[in-house]
């Protein structure tokens, strides 16, 4: 049922307009989005995954980019890319209306500072590379060979 997708598709970005990337969970949209836009040969549906990618990026900008665009995405990436290109970042429309029972000093309020790049109130995982990997630093500043960072 290719109309209930794209249906489906459109009610969430009209949400992610409405409430703001920060109440949906960007995480969850893309994943979604994604699988929809790999999955559907029927072009209403992907025009539609592609609208919402375009809603989440314009929201909260080039975290989304990792997340939307990766290297396993084939079918659509141009498209997605070229979204994101026209409808720009506007962390401003951030979180248009109030959610009830949300605090006053909650995710958003339209240009506060917590909906930029770092993933803060967006629902995005954080890296700690200190856990990650001791001698990152020293893979670095290597020279040599194909573990050279130049």
């Amino acid at each position: 049922a290719p109309a209930a997708h794209a249906e489906a598709l459109g009610w969430l970005t009209s949400a992610v307009a409405d409430f703001g990337v920060g109440h949906c969970g960007v995480q969850s949209l893309c994943s979604f989005a994604i699988s929809e836009l790999e999955g559907a040969s029927n072009p209403v549906v992907r025009k539609a995954a592609v609208e919402l990618l375009g809603e989440v990026y314009k929201q909260a900008g080039p975290p989304v980019k990792a997340l939307a665009c990766p290297e396993s995405l084939k079918a659509g990436k141009a498209a997605v890319e070229a979204e994101f290109e026209r409808v720009g970042f506007h962390p401003s429309t951030a979180a248009l209306k109030k959610v009830k029972g949300e605090s006053s000093g909650g995710t958003g309020g339209g240009g506060g500072g917590s909906s930029g790049g770092g993933g803060g109130g967006l629902g995005l995982p954080r890296l700690d590379l200190t856990a990650q990997e001791k001698d990152l630093v020293g893979r670095l500043s290597c020279m040599e060979g194909k573990l050279a960072w130049q």
